[in-house]
């Protein structure tokens, strides 16, 4: 996705299917890359809450476009999230950030049709090396939330980054 693509102003959710997929990674990245071209960016962590309602979360879309050339949502984690199937028919595209080394699932395939019954526009996966989204997490002072492949009791410790 390309800014010359979308148009001005314009809004872009980032939501995943699992926590650790690198959504809020891809939010920020994207954010400073917007920025770096001179855009006049808004970065806004929405979370998956009950008093998210569609006229809130209107309201927060209306304001953005009013006041930004781009806002990025770092939106909750799909699964069973109320406000990101409200806020996927508000915004002008959706981009779905997927770990390296997770093999697609079901859940992946099932949230872009359910995004896109609600309206959404998904415009692109993001593919996120596994290193790149721990390391992003702790220096957000967070536990990772996913761990590597632990190998059995007495087995040889392979080097662990090679195993996702």
């Amino acid at each position: 996705m390309c800014s010359s693509d979308l148009p001005k102003p314009a809004v872009v959710m980032v939501t995943s299917a699992r926590p650790g997929d690198g959504k809020s990674l891809v939010a920020y990245l994207l954010a400073a890359s917007l920025e770096k071209a001179k855009h006049r960016v808004s970065l806004v962590e929405v979370p998956n809450e009950k008093e998210a309602s569609d006229e809130r979360l209107t309201t927060l879309i209306e304001e953005a476009r009013s006041n930004y050339d781009f806002t990025v949502i770092d939106a909750a984690t799909f699964s069973g999230s109320r406000s990101v199937l409200s806020l996927a028919r508000l915004v002008d595209g959706i981009l779905v950030a997927v770990r390296i080394g997770r093999t697609p699932s079901a859940d992946d395939h099932s949230m872009v049709g359910i995004l896109e019954q609600f309206g959404g526009n998904v415009v692109g996966v993001v593919a996120i090396e596994a290193d790149a989204i721990e390391n992003f997490e702790r220096a957000r002072g967070e536990t990772p939330a996913w761990t590597p492949f632990q190998p059995r009791r007495g087995a040889e410790q392979k080097d662990r980054k090679s195993v996702v």
